[in-house]
């Protein structure tokens, strides 16, 4: 079942549509069976099709319309399986990119739900072996879009879910320097938003009996 956060950014941003600008900068051009592709329904586009987009959006392919268009089914597929895309720090950092605190408000608002929806997930999610910790991707995507993190890491604090706990363990343990001076986080992303990064290195520091 659809999470109501995600018909909320369906609904919101419903009027933006693709227009014939829709390409890879000026030297690639998408196939007729591409862009049929990508004027279907939008809900059935997967990661597969969209992985592409989704990491040179604005910079090389389409504008902000076109980003606005996807955003509804990339936050869709983001929060079913957020380790499914590349770079899922590169698609949060599409939003600044965008100049999001400048969108309408109300397209601003159901942004900040979704991210918050997106965290509560990450952090209650099962814990899977092998392929690294979610919440160490899904935190510094979120970093990367320039929010408050501060509410982020005081509902992980106060979160009774056993599986936020676990997270946490593995946060730390992923990232060995965070306690050094002056403290990193090992996800290279980081590098995109430092001020995010200094952020969270300072309050695990200073709230070093939430380590387990």
């Amino acid at each position: 079942m659809q999470h109501p956060v995600v018909n909320r950014l369906y609904e919101v941003f419903e009027d933006y549509r693709l227009t014939d600008s829709f390409r890879i900068c000026d030297l690639a051009e998408l196939t007729d069976d591409e862009m049929e592709r990508f004027r279907g329904p939008l809900n059935r586009l997967t990661v597969r099709d969209l992985n592409g987009f989704a990491f040179s959006a604005l910079t090389t392919w389409g504008n902000v319309s076109h980003f606005k268009h996807f955003l509804p089914r990339l936050f869709e597929l983001a929060l079913e399986s957020p380790e499914s895309f590349d770079s899922i720090e590169v698609l949060f950092g599409k939003l600044p990119y965008a100049q999001w605190t400048r969108w309408p408000e109300v397209e601003q608002e159901v942004v900040n739900e979704f991210l918050i929806v997106f965290w509560e997930s990450a952090i209650t999610s099962p814990m899977t072996d092998g392929i690294g910790d979610v919440t160490d991707d899904v935190l510094c995507a979120i970093g990367n879009t320039g929010v408050d993190l501060f509410p982020f890491l005081e509902s992980w604090a106060a979160s009774s879910h056993p599986s936020a706990h676990e997270h946490f363990a593995a946060f730390a343990d992923c990232n060995p320097n965070m306690l050094n001076d002056p403290g990193t986080l090992s996800n290279a992303f980081w590098q995109g938003c430092p001020e995010q990064e200094r952020f969270v290195v300072n309050w695990m520091k200073s709230m070093p009996t939430r380590i387990v």
